[in-house]
């Protein structure tokens, strides 16, 4: 290969790194109206320890916090003061109804274990559900931001921000807390004050359990658009057919999925349903996972047998352990890029130019890295940042093996091409095996396991094959940068051993 095409490849792979480089992570405004280019690596969703939880606490009807049994106490010497202190007793830092306490030191931990259950459906990688002193229960999930979330706070126009997406955190956990059974109802349908507290309009009886419609739900999404995925049993079919034809000629065209007292889904029928599947559409991915979360879950008979409100005006309170003065994930950014930068220094002054080769396909990698974590969608937790560097490192190890090897070859006499030819050669097995072995590895680790684990195992696959690829590539990348070296045995800061002749 000539100068001329030996420069135009390298153009061409610096070029390109440095167009990768600028959308990863550069961010810049795009327009007069407050909107905003997020960088690939902004925009991954952090892991909860840059980002912290968001965690609220919801108490049964019947028991109180410190504060809001203070909150409501009347006056001493109030005629309703005694009445008031007789009725609660003290368990911890909660205040129970006497009347109730026993009931509810049953209930709390089942609805805990129900909780948990509808949390482990919803993909977090992180979460808790605690009971706390006996009769109330703590929710924690992850916050879900992208350190875009925060450098965009003031962008209001942004629907990605932190604010929108803790919006939709106090959502999720509001649903999560939904008690009671499914029921199918209609503003224009026949009330029913038997089967409720209140006269309801339902489409069904009060004896007909409608769960027995269903055969389950599950969130759906395509090409933008996402919604809940229901599925009839036999006998479902028959009676959505039915009531969905009935449900045609009302003044309100609708079917409205409640569980227990609050109104989960809404469906707009036009026609008939026939088929035994059908879908609600819905707002976003959060919304739909969220909503066929809670009704796969009462329609398999999971249902709370306490109804819920957290201490704020019987509303959900969500707070998050993050605020835009956290640098965690700032200062792991900075330790990665220094010790990528370190690498660097020590690839150049070892190996010269084939250093800068090594450098320019550390880069690519982590480049890579980037832009596939964006696209899965996986979070980015420390243990993921670990996987990346372990993939780093696996590239460093190749690299610099088969740098040794041809510096090896080279000091034994021979000339470059045939020393590339034999270092590669000579390490080729191991690096094969070590490869082989880390992509097997990381494979059965996303597939059997969960959560952070299954990210981390998904992260060091995607890893290992870009190592493994990139490996080659740095092959190519030598044969070009060392095709218009005029003395080979100088290159890369490589000399050949001088052999005196025995004669």
């Amino acid at each position: 290969m000539g100068k001329v095409k030996s420069a135009i490849i390298s153009a061409i792979v610096v070029l390109a790194i440095l167009t990768a480089a600028f959308f990863a992570v550069i961010s810049v405004p795009y327009n007069s109206a407050n909107n905003r280019l997020n960088s690939i690596l902004s925009s991954i969703q952090l892991g909860a320890e840059f980002t912290g939880n968001a965690e609220t606490v919801i108490y049964p009807e019947g028991v109180v916090s410190e504060k809001q049994y203070r909150l409501y106490m009347p006056e001493q010497g109030d005629e309703d003061y005694g009445e008031y202190v007789a009725k609660y007793e003290k368990h911890g830092g909660l205040w129970v109804e006497k009347s109730k306490a026993a009931d509810l030191l049953k209930t709390v931990s089942k609805d805990a274990s129900v909780l948990n259950a509808r949390l482990s459906n919803m993909d977090y990688s992180t979460y808790s559900v605690s009971v706390i002193d006996g009769y109330a229960i703590k929710l924690s999930v992850p916050t879900g931001y992208t350190y875009a979330d925060y450098a965009n706070a003031d962008y209001q126009n942004d629907e990605n921000s932190a604010s929108t997406k803790l919006s939709n955190l106090s959502s999720v956990l509001a649903v999560m807390s939904y008690e009671g059974e499914l029921s199918l109802r209609n503003p224009d349908g026949a009330s029913d004050y038997d089967k409720y507290e209140t006269g309801v309009n339902s489409l069904f009886g009060r004896t007909v359990d409608v769960s027995k419609f269903f055969e389950g739900a599950e969130p759906y999404s395509k090409a933008g658009n996402y919604a809940v995925e229901i599925t009839l049993t036999e006998e479902g079919q028959e009676a959505i057919s039915r009531i969905s034809s009935e449900v045609t000629q009302m003044d309100t065209k609708a079917i409205q999925f409640y569980v227990g007292a609050s109104q989960l889904l809404n469906l707009t029928v036009e026609s008939k349903i026939s088929d035994d599947v059908f879908y609600i559409t819905v707002n976003n991915e959060i919304a739909a996972r969220s909503y066929a979360t809670i009704l796969d879950s009462v329609i398999n008979g999971n249902t709370l047998a306490n109804k819920y409100s957290s201490s704020a005006n019987g509303g959900i309170s969500v707070y998050a352990a993050i605020n835009q003065n956290n640098y965690s994930a700032v200062g792991v950014a900075i330790a990665v890029l220094v010790l990528v930068i370190a690498l660097g220094v020590y690839s150049v002054l070892k190996y010269k130019k084939l250093g800068i080769v090594h450098v320019a396909i550390s880069l690519i990698y982590m480049l890579v890295m980037i832009y596939a974590i964006y696209i899965i969608g996986i979070e980015l937790s420390f243990i993921g940042v670990i996987s990346v560097l372990l993939g780093l490192g696996l590239i460093t190890f190749t690299n610099f093996a088969v740098f040794e090897g041809v510096r090896y070859f080279v000091k034994h006499g021979n000339v470059m091409r045939n020393a590339v030819k034999l270092g590669y050669r000579k390490g080729i097995a191991a690096i094969i095996d070590v490869h082989a072995v880390a992509i097997i590895a990381s494979l059965i680790l996303a597939l059997v396991a969960e959560g952070v684990a299954a990210a981390c195992g998904l992260i060091f696959f995607v890893a290992s094959i870009t190592s493994y690829v990139l490996y080659w590539f740095t092959r190519f990348m030598w044969y070009v940068t060392s095709s218009p070296v005029a003395n080979k045995f100088k290159f890369c800061g490589f000399k050949r051993e001088v052999i005196d002749d025995e004669d």
